[in-house]
Protein backbone atom coordinates (compact mmCIF):
# COMPACT_ATOMS: atom_id res chain seq x y z
CA UNK A 1 0.00 0.00 0.00
CA UNK A 2 2.88 2.36 0.77
CA UNK A 3 4.26 1.82 -2.73
CA UNK A 4 0.91 2.74 -4.30
CA UNK A 5 0.75 5.98 -2.29
CA UNK A 6 4.26 6.89 -3.48
CA UNK A 7 3.28 6.20 -7.08
CA UNK A 8 0.18 8.36 -6.72
CA UNK A 9 2.27 11.10 -5.14
CA UNK A 10 4.81 10.99 -7.98
CA UNK A 11 1.99 11.16 -10.55
CA UNK A 12 0.51 14.19 -8.78
CA UNK A 13 3.91 15.89 -8.61
CA UNK A 14 4.49 15.32 -12.32
CA UNK A 15 1.08 16.77 -13.14
CA UNK A 16 1.65 19.85 -10.96
CA UNK A 17 5.10 20.45 -12.47
CA UNK A 18 3.59 20.09 -15.93
CA UNK A 19 0.97 22.74 -15.09
CA UNK A 20 3.66 24.99 -13.62
CA UNK A 21 5.82 24.73 -16.74
CA UNK A 22 2.79 25.35 -18.97
CA UNK A 23 2.00 28.52 -17.01
CA UNK A 24 5.57 29.76 -17.41
CA UNK A 25 5.51 29.11 -21.16
CA UNK A 26 2.10 30.74 -21.52
CA UNK A 27 3.26 33.85 -19.65
CA UNK A 28 6.23 34.09 -22.02
CA UNK A 29 3.97 33.75 -25.05
CA UNK A 30 1.57 36.44 -23.83
CA UNK A 31 4.37 38.89 -23.02
CA UNK A 32 5.94 38.16 -26.42
CA UNK A 33 2.68 39.10 -28.16
CA UNK A 34 2.73 42.67 -26.84
CA UNK A 35 3.06 45.18 -29.66
CA UNK A 36 6.21 47.26 -29.65
CA UNK A 37 5.84 50.88 -30.63
CA UNK A 38 9.49 51.83 -31.10
CA UNK A 39 11.43 50.71 -34.15
CA UNK A 40 14.47 48.67 -33.07
CA UNK A 41 17.89 50.17 -33.79
CA UNK A 42 21.20 48.36 -34.21
CA UNK A 43 24.13 50.52 -33.12
CA UNK A 44 27.46 49.83 -34.84
CA UNK A 45 30.64 51.25 -33.30
CA UNK A 46 34.31 50.96 -34.19
CA UNK A 47 36.35 49.00 -31.61
CA UNK A 48 40.07 48.33 -31.29
CA UNK A 49 40.02 44.54 -31.46
CA UNK A 50 37.96 41.37 -31.54
CA UNK A 51 37.80 40.04 -27.96
CA UNK A 52 39.58 36.77 -27.21
CA UNK A 53 36.81 34.29 -26.35
CA UNK A 54 34.97 31.24 -27.61
CA UNK A 55 32.37 31.98 -30.25
CA UNK A 56 28.95 30.50 -30.86
CA UNK A 57 29.47 31.06 -34.59
CA UNK A 58 32.08 32.59 -36.85
CA UNK A 59 31.23 33.25 -40.49
CA UNK A 60 33.06 34.87 -43.40
CA UNK A 61 30.86 36.68 -45.92
CA UNK A 62 29.95 36.65 -48.78
CA UNK A 63 30.66 32.91 -49.00
CA UNK A 64 30.43 31.53 -45.46
CA UNK A 65 29.07 28.24 -46.81
CA UNK A 66 32.21 27.75 -48.91
CA UNK A 67 30.80 28.86 -52.23
CA UNK A 68 29.11 31.93 -53.68
CA UNK A 69 25.81 31.66 -55.50
CA UNK A 70 23.94 34.88 -56.30
CA UNK A 71 20.65 32.98 -56.49
CA UNK A 72 21.03 31.49 -53.02
CA UNK A 73 19.87 34.11 -50.51
CA UNK A 74 20.64 31.81 -47.60
CA UNK A 75 24.36 32.08 -48.41
CA UNK A 76 24.24 35.58 -46.90
CA UNK A 77 22.40 34.50 -43.73
CA UNK A 78 23.37 32.55 -40.63
CA UNK A 79 21.29 31.64 -37.59
CA UNK A 80 22.34 31.84 -33.95
CA UNK A 81 20.81 31.64 -30.49
CA UNK A 82 20.12 34.68 -28.36
CA UNK A 83 17.77 36.45 -25.97
CA UNK A 84 15.75 39.63 -26.41
CA UNK A 85 17.17 42.76 -24.81
CA UNK A 86 20.79 41.63 -25.08
CA UNK A 87 23.40 40.67 -27.62
CA UNK A 88 26.42 41.86 -29.51
CA UNK A 89 28.09 40.83 -32.75
CA UNK A 90 31.66 41.67 -33.72
CA UNK A 91 32.63 42.38 -37.32
CA UNK A 92 36.04 42.39 -38.98
CA UNK A 93 35.57 44.32 -42.24
CA UNK A 94 38.34 44.14 -44.84
CA UNK A 95 39.86 47.40 -46.12
CA UNK A 96 38.71 46.52 -49.67
CA UNK A 97 35.04 46.45 -48.61
CA UNK A 98 33.33 49.63 -49.80
CA UNK A 99 29.91 48.92 -48.29
CA UNK A 100 27.60 46.20 -47.01
CA UNK A 101 24.23 45.83 -45.34
CA UNK A 102 23.78 44.21 -41.93
CA UNK A 103 20.43 42.81 -40.78
CA UNK A 104 19.50 41.06 -37.54
CA UNK A 105 16.02 39.55 -37.65
CA UNK A 106 15.16 41.93 -40.48
CA UNK A 107 16.34 45.07 -38.65
CA UNK A 108 18.85 46.91 -40.84
CA UNK A 109 22.08 48.70 -39.93
CA UNK A 110 24.61 50.13 -42.36
CA UNK A 111 27.97 51.02 -40.88
CA UNK A 112 29.18 54.30 -42.41
CA UNK A 113 32.87 53.67 -41.87
CA UNK A 114 34.87 51.43 -44.16
CA UNK A 115 37.30 48.75 -43.08
CA UNK A 116 38.18 47.89 -39.51
CA UNK A 117 36.71 46.15 -36.49
CA UNK A 118 33.21 46.92 -35.26
CA UNK A 119 30.83 45.95 -32.50
CA UNK A 120 27.11 45.84 -33.27
CA UNK A 121 24.69 46.14 -30.35
CA UNK A 122 21.80 43.91 -31.43
CA UNK A 123 19.86 44.02 -28.15
CA UNK A 124 16.93 45.93 -29.68
CA UNK A 125 16.54 43.42 -32.52
CA UNK A 126 17.35 40.16 -30.72
CA UNK A 127 14.65 37.70 -29.68
CA UNK A 128 14.51 34.63 -27.47
CA UNK A 129 15.69 31.54 -29.33
CA UNK A 130 16.88 31.43 -32.93
CA UNK A 131 17.96 34.73 -34.48
CA UNK A 132 19.17 35.48 -38.01
CA UNK A 133 22.19 37.53 -39.08
CA UNK A 134 22.27 38.63 -42.71
CA UNK A 135 25.23 40.36 -44.34
CA UNK A 136 24.52 41.23 -47.96
CA UNK A 137 24.89 43.91 -50.66
CA UNK A 138 28.66 43.68 -50.32
CA UNK A 139 30.55 45.99 -52.67
CA UNK A 140 32.63 45.65 -54.71
CA UNK A 141 31.09 42.52 -56.21
CA UNK A 142 33.24 39.42 -56.23
CA UNK A 143 35.15 40.42 -53.11
CA UNK A 144 36.31 37.45 -51.00
CA UNK A 145 36.49 37.58 -47.18
CA UNK A 146 34.77 40.97 -47.08
CA UNK A 147 33.20 40.70 -43.61
CA UNK A 148 33.92 38.20 -40.85
CA UNK A 149 31.20 37.99 -38.19
CA UNK A 150 31.91 36.75 -34.67
CA UNK A 151 28.80 35.80 -32.71
CA UNK A 152 29.22 35.28 -28.93
CA UNK A 153 27.24 32.77 -26.89
CA UNK A 154 24.15 34.27 -25.22
CA UNK A 155 24.37 35.06 -21.53
CA UNK A 156 21.89 33.83 -18.96
CA UNK A 157 21.39 36.81 -16.66
CA UNK A 158 20.67 36.25 -12.97
CA UNK A 159 17.12 36.94 -11.91
CA UNK A 160 14.30 35.79 -9.71
CA UNK A 161 10.73 34.66 -10.18
CA UNK A 162 9.27 38.10 -9.69
CA UNK A 163 11.52 39.78 -12.26
CA UNK A 164 10.79 36.91 -14.65
CA UNK A 165 7.05 37.39 -14.34
CA UNK A 166 6.43 34.16 -12.40
CA UNK A 167 3.76 34.41 -9.73
CA UNK A 168 5.20 33.90 -6.20
CA UNK A 169 2.54 31.30 -5.39
CA UNK A 170 3.68 29.15 -8.32
CA UNK A 171 7.24 29.20 -6.98
CA UNK A 172 5.99 28.44 -3.45
CA UNK A 173 4.06 25.42 -4.79
CA UNK A 174 7.17 24.00 -6.47
CA UNK A 175 9.27 24.67 -3.37
CA UNK A 176 6.71 22.88 -1.17
CA UNK A 177 6.68 19.89 -3.54
CA UNK A 178 10.47 19.61 -3.49
CA UNK A 179 10.67 19.96 0.32
CA UNK A 180 7.92 17.34 0.71
CA UNK A 181 9.67 14.91 -1.66
CA UNK A 182 12.92 15.25 0.27
CA UNK A 183 11.02 14.60 3.52
CA UNK A 184 9.65 11.38 1.95
CA UNK A 185 13.03 10.05 0.88
CA UNK A 186 14.26 11.88 -2.21
CA UNK A 187 17.98 12.54 -1.59
CA UNK A 188 17.88 16.10 -2.99
CA UNK A 189 16.48 18.25 -5.77
CA UNK A 190 17.38 21.32 -7.82
CA UNK A 191 15.29 23.40 -10.17
CA UNK A 192 16.46 26.05 -12.60
CA UNK A 193 14.06 28.09 -14.73
CA UNK A 194 15.43 30.07 -17.67
CA UNK A 195 12.98 32.54 -19.18
CA UNK A 196 13.63 35.55 -21.40
CA UNK A 197 17.37 35.21 -20.83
Amino acid sequence: MKRTMNEERETMIRRLLSVFISLILMAGFVSGCAAETEKPVITVLRVSEIPAREWQKTAVFPDWKGYTDDTLALNSMISFYGYHGQGQIFLDVSDETESFSLYVNGVKAEPDEKGGIFSADISAAAKDGVNTLQISNILPLGLKNAVTAYIPYPEVLPGNGESGGIHPLALKLVEDLIVSDIAFGFPSAQLAVVRNG
